[in-house]
């Protein structure tokens, strides 16, 4: 969601766009590690599911489950909503 928001919205100046990509950066940094390793290694990394799986020895599922929850901790977090309730 907060993806989606970034790339269709009509962010003025790159200033505030960066600030807000830093902004999610820091939110990704607080969640709870075993979802934010898995968030970071789909997002920044660029691997499957099943290549996350294997690296941190877990099954896929396990670790689908873990990004959908870490993309809802992002989408309830407080500091990124009052961004994207503008």
């Amino acid at each position: 969601a907060i993806i989606n928001y970034l790339s269709k919205s009509k962010i003025e100046n790159d200033d505030n766009k960066n600030q807000i990509i830093d902004l999610v950066k820091d939110c990704i940094e607080e969640l709870p590690s075993n979802l934010k390793t898995v968030v970071k290694l789909r997002i920044y990394s660029k691997l499957t599911f099943r290549q996350i799986a294997e690296q941190t020895n877990s099954s896929t599922n396990t670790v689908l489950g873990r990004f959908r929850y870490g993309l809802n901790h992002l989408k309830n977090s407080h500091r990124l909503k009052q961004i994207t309730d503008r």
